[in-house]
């Protein structure tokens, strides 16, 4: 929706732009640069302009800095289009063209009052246009190419937002949930969790009887309490030059074929939570050791050899105390 949104938005602001960038700037003759009296009347756009003769105005263009500095910032010159003038705006100093595409501005009061005495001291007869072109600033083609992405990247997720809607077994959601069965019955045990009164909510995180939920903005995790394999308490100390500037707590949850979720909470909250995934949970390895950490990341299969034992011992009524899984 927000892509979608913003592309729409952006095609309306930029809808002058890519009309130029994709026709290109069209042909403006005398008669048609008559007919405009005034820039903020005309709808602005790229014209390219043809005339017999090119002269030099003698008039320059500065920015002014905050500071007092000036950049010089472009030339002015004068095209003869029929029985007009036409103060065009250059970057090169002498630009002896006698075809120019830009953009209509307004013409500075200093440059069209001396350029307009100019023309009445030299006895030359003609018209002097109320704009100048702003030569040289043909619109830009990397935006275009930002809008194009955007365009589609939108109507690419709009095509996956399609596929799902019409068919639930597209979900990423629904994959990831595939070692657990069929999603009409993994999905009816979810919502049997959730209509369950008074879950224990920690942030974003809904533990419930059978499942653990992490809902975010554009991701569900869910993972089955059953598939629990490993869980600790993290508390990462950190420092500025060296100096520590305080501690963050989280609960580190490995299961059999989920990734591994790190849910940050403070440190009341990240005991409190840890217990009570081990309620739910009691076979699984509880507490961090470098031994534990390799054998999950060197032996996985034999790590979840171990909490299979223990989820036997549970059932049967004989779990014992301990968390390391026999190396």
């Amino acid at each position: 929706v927000l892509l979608v949104t913003a592309t729409l938005l952006l095609s309306g602001v930029l809808r002058q732009y890519l009309s130029d960038l994709i026709q290109g700037a069209r042909l403006a003759n005398n008669a048609a640069l008559s007919r405009i009296t005034s820039v903020s009347e005309f709808t602005p756009d790229y014209l390219t302009v043809a005339g017999t003769k090119n002269f030099d105005t003698g008039y320059e263009s500065f920015d002014r800095e905050d500071n007092g500095k000036t950049t010089k910032t472009g030339w002015f010159r004068l095209l003869r289009v029929g029985d007009h003038y036409l103060i065009v705006k250059t970057a090169p100093k002498v630009d002896k063209r006698l075809k120019f595409t830009g953009v209509l501005e307004t013409v500075p009061a200093q440059v069209r009052s001396g350029v307009t005495e100019d023309l009445r001291r030299g006895g030359v007869k003609g018209t002097l246009y109320p704009f100048l072109l702003h030569a040289d600033n043909p619109p830009q083609p990397w935006l275009g190419l930002i809008f194009a992405a955007l365009t589609l990247v939108t109507m690419w997720y709009a095509a996956q937002w399609a596929r799902r809607v019409t068919n639930a077994e597209q979900h990423p959601l629904v994959a990831r949930l595939k070692p657990y069965g069929r999603f009409n019955e993994t999905e009816a045990s979810i919502n049997a969790d959730l209509a369950q009164p008074n879950p224990q909510r920690v942030g974003n995180t809904r533990l419930m009887p059978n499942w653990l939920l992490r809902v975010n903005r554009f991701h569900l995790d869910a993972v089955p309490l059953s598939d629990v394999t490993w869980v600790y308490s993290k508390v990462t100390q950190h420092s500025t030059n060296g100096i520590p500037t305080g501690k963050s707590f989280a609960t580190l949850i490995y299961s059999q074929h989920q990734p591994e979720l790190e849910i940050k909470l403070k440190k009341k909250q990240s005991d409190a939570f840890l217990e009570s995934v081990l309620e739910r949970a009691p076979w699984a390895v509880s507490g961090f050791s470098p031994e534990l950490k390799q054998l999950w990341e060197r032996d996985r299969s034999g790590f979840y050899a171990h909490v299979e034992k223990r989820k036997a011992q549970f059932a049967s009524g004989t779990l014992f105390a301990g968390a390391t899984p026999d190396a």
